[in-house]
């Protein structure tokens, strides 16, 4: 570390300083390139809106290295049980597709909406016990957006 400039006095420090947060992304990007890994990163973001213009629903994804992970799909309490979940993660799967991604992956907890993604073919592949406590965060996957299966065997691994 002699050829750093200031390598003898590191710290660490959670008061970060605007451009930060994009100095460790671009640092891990260019690593991942010189690996012969691009990674890509683009939003896949889509809103459930009333006529009115208000949002009553929506789906937050990222795209990378071939793969969406659905980080939040969100349908209002009084909209629940119409099918427009499942329209917004379809249309989440669709726009994978379009944009060439092997398939769909996304996190949920316990007492969220498992059997609503177990529906839609999703299945675990992961479970991290008490988180939170007393419950469960969940790793799913749904089937292929192409050719193949996306999870070996489609089991539920850790909770049940």
């Amino acid at each position: 570390m002699a050829d750093v400039p200031g390598a003898d006095t590191l710290t660490i420090s959670a008061d970060l300083r605007p451009g930060d947060r994009e100095a460790v992304v671009d640092g891990l990007v260019a690593y991942n390139a010189a690996h012969d890994f691009p990674w890509p990163w683009r939003n896949l973001d889509l809103v459930l809106r009333d006529g009115a213009g208000a949002v009553l629903g929506g789906a937050l994804g990222e795209i990378n290295a071939g793969w969406c992970f659905l980080k939040a799909l969100w349908v209002d309490e009084r909209l629940r049980g119409r099918g427009h979940g499942r329209r917004l993660l379809a249309a989440v799967e669709a726009a994978a597709r379009g944009r060439g991604c092997l398939g769909v992956y996304l996190d949920t907890y316990s007492f969220q909406a498992r059997p609503f993604y177990e529906r839609a073919g999703y299945r675990v592949f992961g479970a991290l016990p008490d988180h939170p406590p007393g419950g469960a965060k969940l790793s799913g996957c749904g089937t292929s957006l192409g050719p193949g299966p996306v999870c070996a065997g489609g089991l539920w691994v850790g909770v049940e």
